[in-house]
């Protein structure tokens, strides 16, 4: 989420990738499987429940602290109505 709020405060439109979980929830994440960003879950997102997700860990690309898992609903809740976004729904 701090990616998405970060783009918003310099004035970008956030972009987002959407999978969906093994229950039909929407969360947003570019890769179709866990194992390259993921810490806490391994395989297809479309297998995850939506607890391992919330369970789950952003690995940090620079090797930050990790960040939390988000889903569609938590995104609009924090920016839905406030700014345009611009989501894509992956196979």
């Amino acid at each position: 989420m701090e990616g998405f709020t970060a783009s918003v405060k310099d004035g970008f439109l956030p972009e987002m990738d959407i999978q969906f979980l093994e229950d039909g929830t929407p969360v947003l994440i570019h890769d179709d499987t866990a194992d390259r960003t993921l810490n806490g879950v391994s395989g297809p997102i479309r297998d995850l429940s939506l607890e391992e997700w919330n369970s789950a860990t952003i690995k940090s690309p620079t090797g930050g602290a990790e960040a939390e898992t988000v889903t569609l609903d938590e995104a609009l809740d924090e920016l839905g109505g406030e700014v345009v976004m611009v989501p894509e729904i992956k196979p």
